[in-house]
């Protein structure tokens, strides 16, 4: 895979080369980008960290959107604006999911200029990018990147000899590395996704994972459903893996038919099953905690940047 992951290499940095010295131009947006994105493939935690951030955002007075390309939908072509009432077939389950923990807009399409311009006209004047790090046709003010400090970045090659979309030095040109648990790299601010209570799929009361005990079913269709699995089995669960894709489902009552047991999935796999019969199924929320004050100061550094991005685009 070698040669691939050399070829995979030379597209890559000639990419963001005709990017960066407007060889390729990128079109004029109408408001701030704040990428939040990966340069490895599989989950990293970076869904709640875009949660988390829109949040930050709105307490310090701005009104921010979510773009994102919707993953596990149809693949729009055009903007689609998520509502409460979208199928998450058409938008994916991770727009579906961003609507419900934010209520922010969550703007879905295969083209991310595109989703910005409607999420600007919809009344944002601010927008995060959930992932989209290497589309650089899309302007951006900020560029956060998320690693797993279980996986780092693996084996150091690029695809599909490695697990890299770009190569490690990328992380020194981006304005902040967030570190989902404790990390070895350097300057990397680390955050944790802590797992405490689960949620019935059939009523929304509330349990915390210490009243389970035994044997469960876990689902999860994410890019990294070990840190799950493993999370449920540090609270002392004996966990039932389920084989499911990235933003796949499964039957999960053909689960309970063939053993009657509580099946835990993460909340971005709960958004999309629609339970025909009442059955003992839960979620796990999971919300981001980080050191206040390196809270405190990524906020900033995002803020200032944002506003510096705002002023250029007014004395222009």
């Amino acid at each position: 895979m070698l040669p691939f992951a050399a070829l995979f290499w030379l597209v890559s940095v000639t990419r963001r080369f005709l990017y960066r010295s407007k060889i390729w131009r990128r079109p004029d947006l109408p408001v701030p980008v704040v990428v939040v994105g990966n340069i490895t493939v599989g989950g990293t935690g970076k869904t709640p960290v875009v949660a988390w951030l829109a949040g930050q955002l709105r307490e310090a007075g701005f009104s921010p959107a979510i773009v994102s390309r919707g993953y596990g939908g149809s693949r729009s072509v055009v903007p689609l604006l998520v509502s409460d009432a979208t199928p998450v077939e058409v938008s994916g389950d991770e727009p579906c999911l961003l609507r419900k923990l934010t209520g922010c807009d969550i703007v879905v399409c295969v083209d991310r200029v595109a989703a910005v311009r409607c999420a600007a006209e919809h009344g944002a004047n601010v927008v995060i990018a959930d992932d989209g790090l290497q589309h650089y046709r899309m302007r951006r003010a900020v560029e956060i990147v998320v690693i797993d400090s279980q996986r780092g970045t693996g084996n150091g090659w690029l695809l599909p000899a490695g697990p890299l979309r770009e190569s490690r030095g990328r992380l020194k040109t981006v304005d902040a590395v967030l570190s989902n648990g404790d990390s070895r790299l350097s300057d990397s601010i680390p955050f944790q996704l802590p797992q405490h209570h689960a949620v019935s799929l059939a009523d929304g009361r509330q349990k915390s994972l210490d009243e389970f005990s035994g044997e469960v079913w876990a689902v999860a269709g994410i890019g990294n459903p070990q840190r799950f699995y493993d999370g449920l089995r540090a609270r002392g669960l004996k966990v039932l893996e389920t084989d499911v894709p990235d933003h796949g489902h499964t039957d999960i009552e053909r689960l309970v038919r063939q053993r009657p047991l509580p099946v835990l999935m993460t909340e971005k796999d709960a958004v999309k099953y629609r339970l025909a019969e009442p059955i003992d199924a839960w979620y796990v929320p999971v919300r981001v905690v980080m050191d206040d004050a390196a809270a405190a100061r990524l906020t900033a550094t995002v803020v200032d940047k944002v506003k510096q991005w705002q002023q250029s685009a007014q004395s222009e």
